[in-house]
């Protein structure tokens, strides 16, 4: 260990260790920290009472900077561990002391617990989990038409109906109340390898969140978690009827609702996620924007015209700037956008939504809006205002449907190369 402090904060320093770890922080890091609140109670001789992480300031230079501060309470340590972040992601790790005697009297102990921890990475094991998902749709109520196990995860088909008050953008009520719509809810159960409960729960929503970006994109409904995983079970008949007790018995008398049909197209759309973080990226893009276009058309307009464009790029390629011989700068941008467009729209829609490109440029650098843009739970922005909603219906949809059209090809395949396209290429921007 230093004998002397790398830096000092409120009264005390931060002496490195002279072994650190060696592993991954952005896959492993809070598994490492969690292992070695185990090891330090194992070498102590005592039982971890808290775990605690805090972010403490300290200069260097004239400028501010931050470590992370770890205690393990309960154990009788007079010292923390230090976590110093690197420019390439990892972390440099010391022992936090009054002065270099106490760091030193501990040395040994954290040496031990961070080697110990190190070697039990990646020790895992099974852990079920379930969650609850409701699909929703502008169009009227829709269910799961029966049960159905995809990638690995078994969705049950609801067995009540769902009475609650629907999340309208806009104004929030004083005393609750507004819409009521009935939804149907569906009981989802996986599993989720980690190396505790804690962790395969955080597995399990990156898989639930695949899942749902995947029967979002298929059958065109919006699935949303409205129970995140937990390791408990949840029996489908014991779930509630209503949010409120006020809405009880409105279920009743409903005309039929729609029934989704989930295609195999939705496990190969999430085994391709995992194969592919390009598409994993598009994916979430694609299922974000489907959540904020009621409140905000302009910015889901923005990601899905970008996921055109990125999709466009991997089969259209750049030009040269031709201006002059000095320029190098490339073009053909909004080329991408255009020719991804052309493969799944009739020329004439293709052409009226390439307009698209430009306002999404301008919401990008000038913060433009082109719609009535609500606030959560408050009124809409009068900055801009669309009463026939025309934008939404007819411009965001509608790009939202070749967004939709051009990922199936993504994932199925069936784009066209750069070869085959580059002949019909064209230096315009």
């Amino acid at each position: 260990m230093a004998n002397n402090p790398v830096l000092t904060s409120n009264g005390c320093g931060v002496f490195l260790l002279s072994e650190q770890p060696s592993l991954d922080w952005a896959t492993y890091g809070d598994e490492f920290v969690d292992r070695l609140g185990q090891h330090l109670a194992d070498i102590m001789g005592g039982a971890l009472a808290e775990q605690h992480m805090s972010t403490v300031p300290f200069q260097r230079a004239g400028r501010d900077h931050f470590y992370r501060r770890y205690t393990f309470s309960g154990l009788g340590l007079d010292t923390a561990l230090a976590g110093i972040p690197l420019k390439d992601g990892n972390w440099q790790l010391g022992v936090e002391a009054s002065d270099a005697k106490h760091a030193e009297a501990e040395a040994d102990v954290w040496a031990a617990a961070i080697r110990n921890a190190q070697a039990d990475i990646g020790q895992t094991s099974d852990h079920p989990w379930w969650a609850v998902l409701v699909p929703t749709s502008v169009f009227g109520s829709v269910v799961l038409d029966g049960s159905v196990t995809i990638a690995e995860i078994t969705l049950i088909r609801p067995m009540v109906p769902y009475a609650r008050f629907a999340r309208e953008s806009g104004m929030r009520r004083l005393g609750g109340g507004g819409e009521v719509e009935v939804v149907y809810p569906v009981v989802v159960s996986g599993t989720a390898t980690g190396y505790q409960p804690r962790a395969a729960m955080n597995r399990a929503n990156d898989q639930l969140l695949s899942l749902c970006a995947s029967l979002t994109l298929d059958t065109d409904a919006y699935w949303e978690v409205a129970e995140a995983p937990l390791p408990h079970e949840r029996d489908p008949a014991s779930l509630p009827a209503t949010e409120d007790p006020s809405l009880t018995g409105l279920a009743e008398g409903m005309q039929p609702p729609s029934n989704l049909v989930p295609s195999s197209f939705v496990a190969e759309t999430v085994e391709k996620m995992k194969a592919d973080s390009d598409v994993g990226e598009l994916m979430a893009a694609y299922y974000h924007a489907r959540s904020i276009e009621d409140i905000s058309p302009s910015l889901a307009a923005l990601i899905y015209v970008s996921t055109v464009e990125a999709i466009g790029s991997r089969f259209v390629p750049l030009s040269k700037c031709e201006c002059c011989d000095a320029c190098d700068k490339a073009v053909g941008y909004g080329r991408r956008f255009r020719n991804a467009l052309k493969l799944v729209l009739p020329s004439k829609d293709a052409k009226r939504l390439s307009q698209l490109y430009d306002k999404r440029s301008k919401t990008a650098h000038q913060g433009a809006l082109h719609s009535t843009e609500f606030r959560l739970w408050g009124p809409p922005n009068s900055f801009k205002h669309d009463p026939a909603d025309y934008f939404l219906y007819q411009e965001v949809w509608h790009v939202r449907a070749a967004a939709g059209a051009l990922l199936r090809l993504l994932v199925e395949d069936q784009l066209p190369t750069q070869d085959e396209t580059e002949h019909n290429a064209s230096p315009r921007a």
